[in-house]
């Protein structure tokens, strides 16, 4: 199993934070792969992301837990932690 890079944990960490929002909105207008758009989420990214679909750092987040994943073992399922806005992680 190949280690995580330098750049897939930084991605990672930038995911963490409040950079998910960019990310999300990114994903969610349907700027990826000719998706159609929905009209909620496309406001949103052109107001947050400024026409940026940040690729290079959404590639480096997706290899990463493809990676971390593999990592977990079979023995144990992984555990994933999603933000809810105005809550916190447990």
């Amino acid at each position: 199993d190949d280690p995580l890079t330098l750049n897939e944990v930084i991605a990672c960490r930038l995911f963490t934070g409040p950079m998910h929002e960019k990310y999300n909105a990114s994903l969610r207008a349907g700027t990826w792969g000719g998706l159609p758009q929905d009209g909620s989420f496309s406001v949103l990214f052109d107001k947050l992301c400024l026409n940026n679909s940040y690729t290079s750092t959404i590639f480096a987040i997706n290899s990463a837990l493809l990676k971390l994943g593999k990592m977990s073992g079979k023995e144990r399922p992984p555990v994933v932690y999603r933000s809810i806005t105005g809550e916190g992680l447990p």
